[in-house]
C-alpha cells in the first residue's frame, strides 16, 4: 500500500533531522579539511576519486536519517545503497571530492528526499562558507532563511556555469560544440566542481544559467527542488525532464533556459543511456 504524500508540516520534521545529521557530516569534513594523506584517497575510475572522508561523511548522514526514518530507502554515492522505497533519500556526501582533495573551498554536502520519483526536499550545505540551500516542493527555497529567487537576465548578459563530467572523453566532440556556442552567445562561464553549488547559485542569481552532460540523481537531487522553487527551469539537453535516466542537465532562469535549449538543440548530442546503446552496438568494440 502506497503512502500519503508528506504533508509541509511533516516536511519540516524531515528537514530538520536532515539538519542535524548534516551538522554532524559537517564537522567530520571540517576537522579534514587539508589533512589527508596518500592513504586517505582511493581512484573510483578516472578523474574520479573517494576519500575516507566521503564514506564517514555518508555513514553518519545513513545512520542518522535511517534512525529517523526506518522506512524510508536510501540512494548514495558511495557504496551500494539504493533500496526501493516509495520514498527515500538521494545522498551525496562531498559533492566536489576533487575539490575537497585539492584544499579548493567549493564543495558541499547534498541530501535530497524522492517521493515516488519526484524529489520532494533538498538540502545542500556549504561547510566553508556556512551557506544552507533548501527547499521543500511547493513552498520556496532560501539560502539561510532568506528566500531566493533566480536571475531575470537573459542569455547575452549572463553568466553561465558548466561541469565536466567524469567520462568527458567519451562525449568530448558534442560537448567541445556546446561549449564553443554558449562561450560566445553570454557574458562569461565558470566551472565551479560541483553541480550542486552551481545548481544553487543558479537558484540565488549568482549564476544565471547551469549546463552539464553525465549526472548522477545524488548530484542534483537535491538542487533541483531548490532551482525549481526558486523559479528557475530544469530539464535535460533536449527540454525533457533531467535526471539519472538521461544524465545531463539544463538549469537557467525562465529566459535564458528558453535560448540555452535553442543552441543546445543545434548540437548533435546523444543522451547519456543513447550513446551507451549506440557504443554497444558497434561490431568488436566492448562496453564501457
Amino acid at each position: 500500500m502506497k503512502s500519503a504524500p508528506i504533508k509541509f508540516k511533516d516536511l519540516e520534521n524531515h528537514y530538520s533531522a536532515v539538519r542535524r545529521a548534516v551538522k554532524e557530516s559537517a564537522r567530520l569534513i571540517r576537522k579534514n579539511y587539508g589533512k589527508l594523506g596518500a592513504s586517505d584517497v582511493r581512484a573510483k575510475s578516472r578523474n574520479d576519486f573517494v576519500t575516507v572522508v566521503d564514506k564517514g561523511s555518508q555513514d553518519i548522514l545513513v545512520r542518522h536519517l535511517k534512525r529517523a526514518f526506518p522506512s524510508y530507502g536510501f540512494l548514495a554515492e558511495e557504496n551500494d545503497l539504493s533500496t526501493p522505497a516509495d520514498r527515500r533519500w538521494v545522498i551525496d556526501p562531498i559533492d566536489g571530492t576533487s575539490n575537497f582533495i585539492h584544499h579548493l573551498p567549493a564543495f558541499c554536502i547534498s541530501v535530497g528526499l524522492e517521493e515516488r520519483g519526484r524529489y520532494a526536499l533538498g538540502v545542500v550545505y556549504d561547510p566553508v562558507h556556512d551557506e544552507w540551500f533548501y527547499a521543500a516542493r511547493g513552498h520556496g527555497a532560501f539560502l539561510n532563511k532568506r528566500r531566493i529567487r533566480v536571475s531575470s537576465t537573459r542569455l547575452k548578459d549572463a553568466f553561465l556555469a558548466t561541469g565536466f563530467a567524469y567520462h568527458i572523453h567519451r562525449r568530448f566532440e558534442p560537448y567541445n560544440d556546446s561549449f564553443r556556442k554558449m562561450f560566445h552567445a553570454c557574458a562569461g562561464v565558470r566551472r565551479m566542481g560541483s553541480a550542486a553549488i552551481d545548481l544553487c547559485y543558479t537558484a540565488c542569481g549568482r549564476f544565471d544559467g547551469f549546463w552539464e552532460m553525465g549526472l548522477h540523481d545524488w548530484d542534483i537531487a537535491a538542487a533541483v527542488v531548490i532551482v525549481e522553487e526558486a523559479g528557475g527551469k530544469v530539464t535535460d539537453f533536449r527540454g525533457g525532464p533531467a535526471g539519472i535516466a538521461r544524465g545531463d542537465m539544463l538549469a537557467a532562469n525562465p529566459a535564458t533556459h528558453r535560448q540555452m535549449l535553442r543552441i543546445m538543440n543545434t548540437v548533435p548530442f546523444l543522451s547519456a543511456v543513447e550513446w551507451e546503446k549506440s557504443q554497444s552496438a558497434k561490431p568488436g568494440r566492448r562496453k564501457v
